[in-house]
């Protein structure tokens, strides 16, 4: 059976700010059901509509699945739940009387009141918004006042104006018959229901009288534009939100969602009920068209993807451990079920104890502010998803990820500082920290950690934190050149740095009676191996680098010779002639595990690591001369590097991986013999031929290459007076064609040898 009904609606006036509220499960989440409109007429066997509407405790529209629909008195009146949709309830009048009709969601009720009449038409004022319903009193009435006390209309909108019965002491006396009357029916016209239309623009005036008593209402018409409460929309799928048409003209006057057509462009994005209220479907793009008074309006809608995963940082399962003075940053993506990201899905972020962290939800930065625990919740649109974190506020400790660090003078090192939990674990970075070196002279650090090398010597660089945890890092500084010379009578290890060579800037290392010689840099600058026959015996020994607390790692009745370290620092090669000639050895920086890796009656020696550490190139008389070889780190793939037939030795590794050596040439007989002795670089990768990088003028003897690969260091050998031979130390770039500068020295005869950069 097909019928029509009237349909009577609420105004819905509830502008709400920001994303609407999620839908809860049925009932959960309502604070308030409101039946519109309030008062009902009707005629026995005639129908009509009332909706119902539920609201959260922040007036946000609740989405409902299901509302109990009653009638409190079902011989006069009753009540038809609409099976497409659940808020609207059909009412039949079916005997005179009144009856009050109750929408009810979970524990909330709304109710409405139906009057039901004799046979007849529906009153028109029914489907109309109207004024507040009248108190209603007893006694006669002196006054008469009408509700509300002015209109403003657009054309052909109506309102049904509501009379207001009082005594002469302000209180309700009991209504009487009005007449209606429109005193400018060009402008409003009136029925006897008091339900006002505009006609056409200007000033009217509605008046209505019940015997003595009179009430005048003006009614302003005007052709006003009209506008939607929002502008530009993104939901999340299951979502609602109400749009409102308002006047701006007119105080943003909300107009009756029922005056307005309601539609989607496209419903499997969004749809809208008759009433404005808006449901997101499912991702994609949408307009929402509301049509009235001769006026289309369009706001453009986006519905973002269905969220189906959180991507967290940090991780959720496990408490978050936050030192005082630390931070710590919270990451959270809301991602599709493909995993693309959804940076349009609102994020929610709830701090349960504001004392105990300060949390930006723009930036996801904690910071602590007192020992203690409390919880981080983060919801996402759509719900399903909520997780939570709980951050326990510690004391922490400070740690540095190194506890000893070697710097030339001029150097720089940022030093890095970590907060730990309880069990000493690295947990955050270390921010707000208080610096200070014990010996400021030798290695200053400023307020960021950042260290620089000033003097040789030792220095202790603190790290304090707020709460007075902290951690120390020895520097110990050093001159970035090494040198054996004799100017304390016997050969000691020496130290000097290229930019300022004058002997008054030379450094003692070593200060024995013996013979120490041959020394050279680890990797890092904190350490320096040598020679030393300090026990009666030329052994390997290895010191800190100012030469303090030396120790011994051979132990032999040979002797060893030219030690040259790992890349890592963590093993030494050396040659010694433990078997009768000298062989290529490598042994673990503490001494241990010694063993050969060259062998054969030639003389091996001179062993130099690549910078990668899986090379080692020496000196060998396997083919009868001395040549370069060759060989993987554990002694393998021995192969010739060098053919000619003049004596290639001391092997020297460039930084980019290119090998330096010396060459020696000799030329003539007797008297016209001469010897050419330079420095040479090539490529043990094959390519472009070796070039001279030294003048053929200098007999070098030894050399040592920069760690910056820009500079060498050259022992040159010349015969003084009487034939006397003497070792000189020189600086050049490493660039062909410079020119080499003699390094002064305070006395004549002293003797300068075994170059070593740091590496």
């Amino acid at each position: 059976m097909s019928r029509t009904v009237p349909t009577i609606a609420i105004l819905v006036t509830v502008l709400v700010a920001g994303l609407p509220s999620l839908a809860p499960a049925q009932g959960t989440g309502v604070a308030q059901v409101q039946v519109a409109p309030p008062n009902v007429s009707l005629n026995i066997g005639q129908h009509a509509n009332v909706f119902a509407t539920a609201f959260d405790g922040k007036n946000n529209v609740v989405p409902i699945q299901k509302i109990t629909w009653s009638s409190s008195n079902p011989a006069v009146l009753k009540v038809e739940a609409d099976s497409t949709s659940p808020e609207i309830a059909i009412l039949v009048g079916l005997a005179a009387g009144a009856a009050t009709v109750e929408a009810r969601v979970g524990t909330r009720r709304g109710t409405a009141t139906v009057q039901v009449a004799g046979a007849g038409p529906v009153s028109v004022a029914a489907a109309v918004p109207s004024g507040p319903p009248a108190p209603t009193g007893f006694g006669a009435a002196s006054l008469l006042k009408l509700e509300p006390s002015s209109l403003f209309l657009l054309p052909a909108e109506a309102f049904r104006v509501s009379p207001v019965f009082l005594k002469d002491d302000g209180t309700p006396a009991a209504p009487a018959r009005l007449s209606w009357k429109s005193l400018v029916p060009t402008v409003a016209t009136v029925d006897a229901e008091g339900t006002v239309v505009a006609i056409a623009p200007g000033q009217g005036l509605i008046e209505a009288t019940a015997g003595p008593l009179a009430g005048r209402l003006p009614v302003a018409v005007s052709l006003s534009k009209i506008a939607l409460s929002r502008r530009l929309q993104t939901m999340s799928p299951g979502s609602v939100d109400t749009f409102v048409v308002t006047v701006p003209e007119q105080n943003n006057r909300p107009l009756p969602p029922t005056n307005i057509q309601w539609r989607s462009s496209d419903e499997n994005v969004v749809r809208v009920s008759p009433f404005g209220v808006v449901s997101a479907v499912a991702g994609g793009r949408a307009e929402v068209v509301a049509s009235g008074f001769l006026q289309e309006l369009r706001v453009p809608v986006s519905v973002h993807k269905a969220v189906e995963f959180l991507r967290l940082s940090p991780s959720a399962r496990d408490t978050i451990r936050l030192p005082l003075g630390g931070s710590v940053r919270f990451v959270a993506e809301a991602q599709a079920a493909d995993q693309s990201p959804v940076p349009e899905a609102p994020i929610s972020w709830k701090l349960l104890d504001t004392s105990v962290v300060s949390f930006d939800s723009s930036s996801g930065l904690m910071l602590p502010k007192r020992i203690g625990t409390t919880r981080l919740r983060i919801s996402v649109a759509g719900g399903g998803l909520d997780t939570a974190w709980t951050v326990s506020v510690i004391a922490g400790g400070v740690r540095f990820p190194l506890h000893r660090a070697g710097l030339a003078t001029g150097d720089r090192l940022k030093v890095t500082a970590s907060l730990t939990d309880d069990a000493g674990r690295p947990i955050a970075a270390a921010t707000g920290l208080r610096w200070t070196s014990s010996a400021a002279q030798v290695a200053q650090v400023d307020l960021d950690g950042n260290v620089a090398g000033a003097a040789p010597g030792r220095s202790t660089i603190v790290a304090l934190s707020p709460w007075g945890r902290g951690d120390t890092l020895t520097v110990i500084v050093q001159r970035e050149l090494l040198v054996t010379a004799t100017r304390g009578g016997n050969p000691d290890i020496y130290a000097l740095d290229r930019r300022s060579p004058d002997p008054a800037g030379w450094t003692r290392v070593t200060t024995e009676p013996s013979n120490e010689s041959g020394a050279s840099f680890a990797a890092g600058g904190m350490e320096l191996v040598f020679m030393s026959s300090r026990d009666g015996n030329q052994e390997i020994y290895v010191a800190d680098a100012d030469g303090t607390n030396p120790r011994r790692l051979t132990s032999t009745p040979a002797q060893e010779d030219s030690p040259d370290w790992t890349p890592d620092g963590k093993q030494i090669v050396y040659a010694s002639n433990a078997t009768g000639s000298y062989q290529i050895w490598i042994m673990n920086a503490d001494g241990t595990e010694q063993r050969r890796l060259t062998d054969g009656p030639a003389f091996n020696f001179q062993p130099a690591v690549s910078p990668d550490g899986k090379t080692i190139a020496f000196a060998s008389t396997r083919d009868g001369n001395y040549d370069i070889y060759l060989m993987n780190i554990d002694g393998t793939s021995q192969r010739n590097y060098t053919h000619s037939p003049g004596r290639e030795t001391i092997p020297q590794w460039f930084p980019n991986g290119q090998l330096g050596y010396l060459t020696e040439q000799r030329t003539g007989t007797g008297r016209n013999a001469s010897i050419a002795s330079v420095v040479m670089k090539a490529d043990p990768a094959g390519g472009a031929p070796a070039t001279a990088l030294t003048p053929a003028n200098l007999v070098v003897t030894d050399f040592a290459v920069s760690r910056d690969g820009e500079s060498l260091a050259l022992v040159v050998s010349s015969s003084g007076p009487g034939g006397a031979m003497s070792s000189k130390l020189y600086l050049t770039s490493a660039a062909t064609g410079s020119v080499p500068v003699e390094v002064p020295v305070p006395a004549a005869g002293e003797q300068v040898f075994s170059p070593a950069f740091r590496k």
